[in-house]
């Protein structure tokens, strides 16, 4: 079982990405901005960092460093079409375009599972 970060600003979309995480047996840690986002990096052993790019007035910029520290895979799922959020999202091992589905969602989170596989 993996341990995944999910920070998503809208609470409609982080109980979906939750169920989805939760309903293929995987332990999710769940933020709503970057401040909560980085506690939990710091205080929790986890596998993935599932991050939206836009979090209220902030940018996921310090998760994605502080994963790519820890060498934690890193997914983005934006809405956002800025020019600065994809270049800068190139840094994720996947930067997907919202809206993404269920199935396609657990796909690539497995994809990254496979990549960086669970220590021990």
């Amino acid at each position: 079982m993996a341990r995944i970060l999910c920070v998503e600003d809208d609470a409609d979309l982080l109980k979906l990405y939750t169920k989805v995480i939760r309903s293929f047996g995987h332990e999710v840690v769940v933020a709503a901005n970057v401040f909560d986002g980085m506690e939990q990096m710091e205080s929790q052993d986890l596998h993935v960092l599932i991050t939206d790019w836009s979090l209220g007035r902030e940018d996921a910029a310090p998760l994605i460093m502080a994963a790519r520290r820890k060498k934690i895979p890193v997914m983005v799922i934006s809405g956002s079409a800025d020019g600065f959020a994809e270049s800068f999202c190139k840094q994720a091992d996947l930067y997907l375009q919202k809206p993404i589905g269920a199935n396609e969602f657990f796909g690539f989170i497995r994809e990254l599972l496979v990549a960086a596989p669970l220590a021990g």
